[in-house]
């Protein structure tokens, strides 16, 4: 519910990770640390839609296309859009069910290349 309501704020995070993932005294979980957000002009923000080509974030938890970009001259660098703040998520909660933090880019890349 998190990421769909900065979504409809017209944020896309760009560096979920758990170091932002702070837990209240009721055992909710926060998202902080917004340094790095996208801040689209209109909201919500669409699944399908794409917003911003810059790369920002934690490498470990940066989705492929982010990565992809990192290596490209500005002007060739392609649009993403909200999926990269699932895919950083999903390397969180790989992380939490693996219980080990030395693997993971390398497994969500297999996960992504297959």
């Amino acid at each position: 519910m998190g990421l769909s309501f900065i979504h409809d704020a017209g944020l896309i995070h760009r560096d979920i990770k758990p170091e932002n993932l702070l837990v209240d005294h009721r055992g909710d979980i926060r998202i902080s640390d917004f340094g790095c957000a996208y801040l689209h002009t209109s909201y919500p923000l669409k699944y399908d839609e794409t917003y911003s080509s810059e790369v920002n974030g934690t490498w470990h938890y940066m989705a492929p296309e982010l990565l992809a970009n990192d290596k490209l001259p500005r002007q060739a660098r392609k649009e993403y859009g909200l999926g990269v703040d699932y895919w950083s998520l999903g390397c969180v909660f790989f992380e939490l069910v693996a219980e080990e933090t030395g693997v993971r880019l390398g497994v969500c890349m297999m996960c992504y290349e297959n």
